[in-house]
């Protein structure tokens, strides 16, 4: 499945009065509706404060920053 190639899909709701969309990155419209109903599984993770790409200067550091902070969390 890794093979696959994956493209963004978009899906918009109405809320409060406003429409509001998101995507969902799969590899057919079939998978992405399939995804889309796997949402009510899901579970809140917290709130993205910045990407970082990984090939940027500073994507060199990030995987770690990040096994430290988990490792750091455990103790």
């Amino acid at each position: 499945m890794m093979s696959e190639k994956f493209e963004d899909h978009l899906f918009d709701y109405p809320y409060r009065g406003s429409r509001w969309g998101f995507t969902i990155r799969a590899a057919s419209r079939e998978d992405a509706e399939a995804r889309l109903k796997a949402l009510g599984w899901a579970q809140y993770s917290g709130q993205l404060h910045e990407t970082i790409p990984a090939m940027s200067p500073r994507g060199l550091f990030v995987p770690l920053i990040v096994w430290w902070r988990n490792f750091m969390a455990r103790s």
